[in-house]
C-alpha cells in the first residue's frame, strides 16, 4: 500500500508541475494577441492620419481656388473653418497614434521580459 501511495503522489506532483508550466506558457499567446491588437491600432491610426492630411490638402486647395475666383467672405470663412476642423482632427489622431505607439512599445517590452524571465523547459 505504501508503494501505491508513493506512485500516486509522484503522479500528482508531476501533473501539477506540467499544469504549472502550461499555465505560464498560456500567458504568452495572450501577450502576443495584445501586440497584434496594438499593431492593428497603429495601422488604423496611420490610415486616419493619411486621410486627415489628404482632406486638409483638399480644403486648402479649395480655399486657394475660392480666393483666386473672388469668392465672398462667407465662402472663404467656411473654407477656413473646415481647415481649422481638419487640423484639430489631424492633431487628435496624431496624439492617439503617439499613445498607441507607446502602448505597443510597453507591451512588447513586457512580452520580451516575460519570455526572458520564464524558466527553461528541461
Amino acid at each position: 500500500m505504501n508503494r501505491l501511495s508513493t506512485i500516486v503522489f509522484a503522479g500528482f506532483l508531476a501533473g501539477s508541475l506540467i499544469c504549472g508550466q502550461a499555465a505560464n506558457a498560456a500567458d504568452v499567446p495572450q501577450d502576443r494577441g495584445e501586440l497584434k491588437h496594438d499593431r492593428r491600432e497603429l495601422t488604423q491610426d496611420s490610415r486616419e492620419i493619411y486621410q486627415d492630411r489628404k482632406e486638409l490638402g483638399q480644403d486648402r486647395n479649395e480655399l486657394k481656388q475660392d480666393r483666386r475666383q473672388g469668392a465672398g467672405k462667407r465662402e472663404i470663412g467656411s473654407d477656413k473653418k473646415e481647415i481649422k476642423g481638419d487640423r484639430k482632427e489631424l492633431d487628435r489622431d496624431r496624439r492617439e497614434h503617439r499613445g498607441d505607439r507607446k502602448e505597443f512599445k510597453r507591451d512588447r517590452r513586457e512580452l520580451h521580459k516575460d519570455l526572458n524571465d520564464k524558466p527553461a523547459n528541461d
